[in-house]
Formats: structure tokens, C-alpha cells, sequence
């Protein structure tokens, strides 16, 4: 095949790769933001559901 191809491949699979650490980056910072949390300082919410 065509070595352009081949290029646009491989660049495409890196920005992939970048685009789904990120993600995974970014999750992980909001769970260890969510165990930090005062959970007792949350407000419980009746159902509004009549």
C-alpha cells in the first residue's frame, strides 16, 4: 500500500491512544476527588415522584 497510508494510520492510532489516556486520566482524578469527599455533608433527596 501506499507509504502516506501507512502514516496516516500511525498517526491516527497515536491521537487514539493520547485521546483515551486522557480519559482514563481524568476518570481516575474523579474517583480520587469522590473518596475525598465529606459524604456525611451530603444532602439526601426525598423523591419527588406523587
Amino acid at each position: 500500500m501506499d507509504e502516506r497510508f501507512w502514516i496516516a494510520l500511525l498517526i491516527l492510532a497515536g491521537f487514539a491512544l493520547y485521546v483515551a489516556a486522557k480519559v482514563i486520566a481524568v476518570m481516575q482524578k474523579g474517583d480520587r476527588q469522590w473518596q475525598q469527599v465529606d459524604k456525611s455533608k451530603l444532602k439526601t433527596w426525598e423523591d419527588e415522584d406523587e
